[in-house]
């Protein structure tokens, strides 16, 4: 019998700002990827099917993440920075340091 792997997420986003003094240096940044990490992975006690993934993104000034769906339930929590957060179906979502937010499994908050 092949079991399913579900998994949630955890996110620490790490996002950078903009400003006059650093515009030269954020189009330069516009074209390196966010950088993903692996922090921590653990199997849920008492699912054996359900993996906890805790990741950090860090997007360079003028990054774009593009549209994309996620595998399973998560929380992000913004280290730094401030980013829009665009969700399907919802209005834009400015975050900033301190800030929390929820992705649901395939994009939906």
């Amino acid at each position: 019998m092949n079991a399913t792997l579900h998994s949630a997420f955890v996110f620490v986003l790490a996002l950078g700002t903009s400003s006059a003094a650093t515009q030269a240096a954020d189009t330069a940044n516009a074209q390196k990827a966010p950088v993903r990490s692996i922090l921590d992975t653990h199997m849920v006690t008492g699912f054996p099917t359900t993996e906890v993934v805790q990741r950090q993104v860090a997007i360079p000034p003028g990054g774009v993440v593009g549209w994309h769906v996620h595998q399973g339930d998560g929380p992000a929590y913004v280290l730094s920075g401030e980013s829009v957060l665009k969700v399907q179906g919802q209005p834009d979502r400015l975050v900033h340091a301190g800030d929390q937010f929820f992705m649901r499994r395939r994009g939906s908050q």
